[in-house]
């Protein structure tokens, strides 16, 4: 190495010296260097120049949906403030569409395809004109709002053009402005540049009375539009393939954010956004955490964004789409036309990933797909060949762009020509994150589709980035899942005010007292249902308290076990009830569990008596003694029992679960752990338990409230065989699991009194409270979660008709929950984690 290279060499930065390292391996391994590589040739303009596989796949979106297309047109403004010469500046913007021969190209149909067409350089370009400067400030700004957005949602025809519109508003003497917009599939950002730069060169020229100072362009897009068809290095392409055919294998096909709606069929593109700046010490700290990982800024800022959208999305494999310019080649440098590529980086946070070794995959990530840039992404994803759904974009959902902020010459003339910012017309995904340099500052926006965000959640995500960026640039060696996101105030209000439920409750009350006191205001409603007959609740209260004295006389008393196992008929409300009222508790047994399960149960409570049948008594597992109902037998039905001093704090019932071993774990609940009637007629009235159809096993812990509740609350238990039977008329609520609600509305069994279905006990899906809004009368479909620990339920929520996601709601009174993220901190409102 010479003296001079090995100086160059030494002057390179860590990351510079990295793909300078990383190409020389890539060359070694790949052989002997091939043949140079193939020169863009000028085209025949008399052929049919066919479309670059970027554009081909711009005009499918339009040809598929207008609306699509529109989300692809690229606006913007300039602000000139002075003295302007509206004629100079119209012969700048003729000569840049004579020059360019993309500002004069559309998209015609030939033989079946999309062809590209010159127009003649003769075209022109038309310049609009409005002047505002008649109206008051207040009405100027709002209307070249207006303008500036019509602009941006121009339809524009890709067969006939012309694609670039123009028009130059007057709001002072000395103060105008120029909406440019243009199809992005006759320009990129890049050209944009471009575009700008030649303008005030040109304006400039025929201002001061100079000609046209600007060379002649040697190729044009067309020309590498062709080359690309014709010329494209097949061997290299396929390379390319396989590489991210491996890349992205396994890739989660959507980032699932915490929406604000369902996501839409075939989305509307409305957008929307929300501004953003980093400020200049912040950005300072970044750049310091970039230069000490050997990292560039932008893979600092995606390192943060996909940190932060890890976290929210509770995904640990994300595919995060990032512009690149895609002008390898020095003779295009200065063309304008639709060069760009979209990268799909591909970043996964490893099991107590600190933020040093995610900069370090975003790093190796980035490299990986720079290195296979040169396949467009068309071709990439017919490569990859993911679900294809016109609910989303392919491959990713969520992308980042950065730039550095190209500045603007002032003009010769004194002209100030300042950018303005236009807010795109349509939404290409669900969040664009648009940052650039500016000066010391980072400045930029978050687009979002407003199908799927509420304005404030993607001003709090806004919020979250900046606190991910500060806290990464203050401490490396931190888990990532440690990362703060939480705002401030927000810990307080998840930890603390969402847990204020303590409510006033009658504690020393039991199940069986609160039945008692409804008892005496209501002896001759109707309690029970059930195939065998109804009850009223004199009549239930009378057979409870004839077993309760015949287990009092046998020993019964607080804390001790009774099993149940009855048929699922008017005798098993007898039996729980009267269990309750001897002061012991109750011992739920199946029927139709299998006997080894049973025997298990009865082992693992010490063999307690069971009330049973004579018929399901010789099923039983042996070990118990039996006591069968006999109603006719007892003379002292109408004694209430005795309890023997049993308070609230004693046994009411133990539940088996299976356990984490597949062997049933006994989970036992007192009186006093059951707050769950006050706090039922508190949120939704007594009215809502008026009629209560009741299909669960009394071996779960939903049973509790089907059998229980609605009679210490006057109502009527409609006791069925099982979770599919068909509810009556007349019954208001019904309280299941998911999976046996979507039978019965498939079935046409739930009827049209019903005005609350309960679901628990499975995961409910978004698509089944749809289905049950839509195709019941039901006012609420009510999410429950709870442990069985936690009596029946621990959470609510009252599921919105077109809500994103299905929560489990907020505790219920005298409840505390905390839902917490990997590393056991609160996650913020909408973002899944565990109880």
């Amino acid at each position: 190495m010479t003296q001079s290279g090995a100086q160059a060499l030494g002057n390179l930065t860590i990351l510079q010296k990295e793909l300078l390292l990383k190409r020389l391996r890539a060359e070694a391994a790949a052989g002997p260097t091939p043949p140079a590589e193939v020169p863009i040739r000028v085209r025949d303009r008399s052929e049919l120049c066919p479309l670059s596989p970027m554009q081909e796949r711009l005009w499918f979106l339009d040809q598929l949906n207008p609306a699509a297309g529109r989300a692809y047109n690229m606006a913007g403004a300039l602000r000139l403030e002075g003295d302007l010469d509206r004629a100079a500046l119209a012969r700048a913007l003729d000569a840049l569409v004579a020059r360019h021969e993309s500002l004069r190209t559309t998209f015609p149909m030939a033989g079946g395809v999309p062809t590209q067409h010159v127009g003649p350089d003769t075209q022109g370009c038309e310049l609009a004109y409005c002047d505002l400067s008649l109206l008051g400030e207040e009405s100027r700004g709002e209307a070249l709002a207006e303008l500036s957005a019509v602009e941006a949602a121009w339809t524009f025809d890709l067969a006939s053009g012309p694609l670039l519109r123009t028009t130059l508003v007057r709001l002072e003497p000395r103060d105008h402005v120029l909406l440019i917009s243009q199809h992005h599939i006759i320009s990129d950002g890049v050209s944009i540049g471009i575009f700008l730069r030649e303008l005030r060169l040109l304006f400039d020229d025929f201002a001061l009375g100079r000609p046209a100072s600007l060379p002649r362009l040697a190729l044009q897009y067309v020309d590498y539009a062709a080359w690309c068809r014709e010329h494209a290095d097949a061997s290299a392409q396929a390379r390319r393939a396989d590489f991210w055919r491996t890349y992205l294998e396994g890739a989660p096909s959507l980032v699932e954010l915490p929406f604000d709606r369902l996501r839409p069929p075939v989305p509307s593109y409305e957008v929307d956004r929300v501004p953003l700046e980093l400020p200049a010490d912040l950005v300072a700290q970044l750049g310091a955490l970039a230069r000490r990982n050997g990292v560039t800024p932008f893979m600092t800022l995606l390192a943060g964004w996909s940190l932060l959208l890890s976290r929210l999305s509770g995904q640990k494999d994300l595919v995060i789409g990032t512009p690149v310019a895609n002008r390898g080649r020095r003779e295009i440098q200065g063309v304008m036309g639709f060069f760009v590529n979209t990268l799909p980086v591909r970043v996964r946070l490893g099991k107590n990933a600190s933020v040093r070794s995610l900069l370090a995959e975003v790093k190796a990530q980035t490299l990986a797909a720079y290195d296979n840039q040169e396949l467009p992404f068309e071709q990439i994803v017919e490569t990859v060949q993911p679900t294809r759904s016109l609910s989303h974009s392919p491959l990713f959902q969520v992308m980042l762009a950065y730039n550095e902020a190209p500045g603007l010459p002032q003009s010769e003339t004194g002209l100030r020509f300042e950018r303005v910012d236009v807010p795109a017309a349509a939404a290409k995904f669900d969040l664009v994150l648009l940052l650039e340099a500016d000066g010391n500052a980072i400045r930029g926006k978050l687009e979002y589709a407003a199908d799927l965000f509420d304005p404030e959640t993607v001003r709090q995500i806004v919020e979250r980035f900046s606190l991910v960026l500060s806290a990464m640039a203050k401490d490396e060696d931190q888990l990532a899942d440690g990362v703060p996101i939480l705002l401030p105030g927000e810990s307080k209000r998840l930890v603390v005010d969402w847990n204020a439920t303590a409510s006033d409750y009658p504690r020393e009350e039991r199940l069986d007292t609160l039945f008692e006191a409804q008892v005496r205001r209501t002896p001759d409603a109707i309690a029970l249902t059930a195939d065998d007959g109804t009850l009223s609740y004199r009549e239930l209260d009378r057979r409870a308290n004839a077993l309760a004295n015949r287990l009092r006389a046998l020993g019964v008393g607080p804390d001790t076990l009774v099993g149940v196992c009855l048929p699922r008929k008017a005798d098993l409300l007898v039996g729980l009830l009267g269990i309750l009222k001897s002061g012991g508790a109750y011992l739920p047994l199946d029927p139709g569990y299998p006997r080894e399960r049973l025997a298990t149960i009865l082992e693992e409570a010490s063999q307690p008596a069971i009330v049973t049948t004579p018929a399901l008594a010789a099923q039983l597992p042996g070990g118990s003694a039996h006591i069968f109902l006999d109603h006719g037998s007892d003379a002292r039905v109408d004694d209430p029992p005795s309890r023997a001093a049993a308070s609230s704090d004693a046994l009411a019932y133990v539940l088996f679960t299976s356990g984490s071993t597949g062997r049933p774990k006994g989970v036992a609940l007192s009186h006093s752990a059951v707050p769950l009637w006050a706090w039922w007629r508190d949120a939704f009235g007594d009215q809502t338990l008026g009629k209560v159809f009741a299909t669960t096993s009394i071996s779960f812990d939903l049973s509790v409230f089907e059998l229980l509740l609605p009679l210490c609350s006057g109502g009527e238990v409609v006791l069925a065989e099982g979770p599919l039977t068909p509810p009556p008329d007349g019954v208001m609520l019904i309280n299941t699991v998911p999976s046996a609600a979507g039978e019965l509305l498939r079935s046409g069994a739930i009827p049209d009194s019903v005005r609350i279905i309960n679901v628990a006990g499975e995961p409910l899906q978004r698509e089944l409270v749809q289905a049950l809004y839509d195709g019941t009368r039901a006012d609420r479909v009510v999410n429950l979660y709870g442990p069985t620990e936690g009596t029946t339920y621990s959470t609510f929520a009252c599921v919105d008709r077109r809500g994103a996601s299905v929560p489990i709601g907020r505790p219920i009174a005298n409840t505390r929950v905390y839902v917490l993220d990997a590393g056991l901190e609160p996650v913020p409102v909408g973002v899944a984690g565990e109880l």
